[in-house]
């Protein structure tokens, strides 16, 4: 889930501000933190689509600079307006800084109300600076080129550090392919026995665990923070063109969670379900694992009842699984205390297994990787 075992401290997915810059608008004025890309305050619509269209030369979200063609698209995206924080769909989960901005004006003055919106993106954002780069669109060669996968120097300077690289990757590869990329291109041919776990930071938590649990034929692909969807973004890319025999998913934490935003308990299903064909068709063996424990997530407090969520939606896996044809492995009743939670001998954070709760997991991983492998693969 957030923050992972690798950099251990939380993410919050927020949608971000972004800032266009009008053509040819004498009184488009910004800060110098405009000239290394940190102008991200908030984006002053013309009233139509078509102004929209012929005013607008660029736009910048946090340390990133956008083409021409881009900010046409976030206009017309946005129809009718005026100045807004612009908390639009495919600008969401990615950072921006609306610190050491001036308002930014296109073809009029707007009335004293409309800047409220401005106000609450000031002093509700965090100042996400650097210089400024830009960004390949579209049919590219290699979409990871400029990707940070890793936090950079510049991210670690900062008292948000996390936050910031977050954004700035997702806003790059939401579902984030390119964190594998480089790996799965190394990979020897598959062996008859390969398989591929494929989650979030539970998963991606058992390598550095356990090491000798894997290898060149027994892949982790978990990574921290991720959600059903996610995973179904990369899930050809990490699990399919590998050629796996299984595949174990183990997923559903970060949905439970609130980490891309609201969902239902039917979504999370459906995404699981999705994998799970989506495998099944490509001849893989699968295995479904069932959410592990939780009573509470530290970077969502307010939310509750999210052990019986886990519950209801480990009876729907177990369901799901055994209709199918697929093995289920229970980690939950191995390590859930009475509560529903994950019990401090087993997790530091009552979310995320330590090694002892690995070494719980393991031997149950190998027999339900072991009872797959004895079925058909047959599609």
């Amino acid at each position: 889930p957030t923050g992972g075992a690798a950099y251990g401290m939380p993410y919050h997915a927020r949608a971000p501000p972004a800032v266009i810059v009008p053509r040819n608008a004498p009184s488009a004025t910004c800060t110098s933190s405009a000239e290394t890309g940190g102008c991200g305050a908030a984006m002053t619509v013309p009233q139509t689509a078509q102004e929209n269209s012929d005013s607008i030369s660029k736009v910048r979200i946090g340390n990133i600079t956008v083409s021409e063609r881009w900010a046409r698209s976030v206009a017309q995206g946005r129809g009718r307006g005026y100045t807004v924080c612009p908390y639009a769909p495919h600008l969401a989960y990615h950072g921006a800084s609306p610190q050491g901005c001036h308002v930014m004006h296109a073809n009029r003055r707007l009335p004293p109300w409309t800047q409220l919106p401005i106000l609450a993106c000031f002093l509700a954002l965090p100042l996400i600076s650097g210089p400024a780069r830009a960004v390949a669109l579209g049919v590219v060669a290699d979409p990871c080129v400029g990707v940070p996968i890793e936090p950079t120097a510049d991210h670690k300077a900062s008292g948000d550090w996390y936050e910031r690289w977050m954004h700035e990757w997702l806003a790059l590869d939401w579902g984030q392919r390119c964190r594998y990329q480089g790996e799965n291109r190394a990979l020897p041919p598959a062996t008859a026995n390969r398989v591929v776990f494929i989650g979030d930071s539970i998963t991606e938590g058992w390598k550095p665990a356990l090491p000798s649990a894997f290898d060149a034929q027994r892949l982790d692909r978990g990574i921290s923070g991720q959600t059903t969807e996610q995973m179904i973004v990369r899930f050809r890319q990490d699990v399919i063109r590998l050629h796996p025999a299984v595949v174990h998913i183990m997923a559903g934490t970060n949905d439970v969670a609130g980490n891309r935003g609201p969902t239902t308990l039917d979504q999370i299903e459906d995404n699981l379900a999705t994998m799970a064909e989506a495998a099944h068709a490509a001849g893989i063996r699968v295995v479904l694992a069932s959410i592990p424990p939780a009573a509470g997530f530290g970077w969502s407090p307010e939310l509750h009842d999210v052990a019986a969520s886990i519950r209801t939606l480990n009876e729907w896996i177990k369901t799901y699984a055994a209709q199918h044809h697929h093995v289920y492995v229970d980690y939950h009743s191995a390590l859930a205390d009475d509560r529903g939670g994950l019990p401090l001998r087993y997790s530091e954070d009552g979310v995320h297994p330590n090694t002892a709760g690995y070494q719980v997991m393991q031997p149950l991983a190998e027999q339900a990787v072991t009872a797959a492998l004895k079925r058909s693969s047959k599609r």
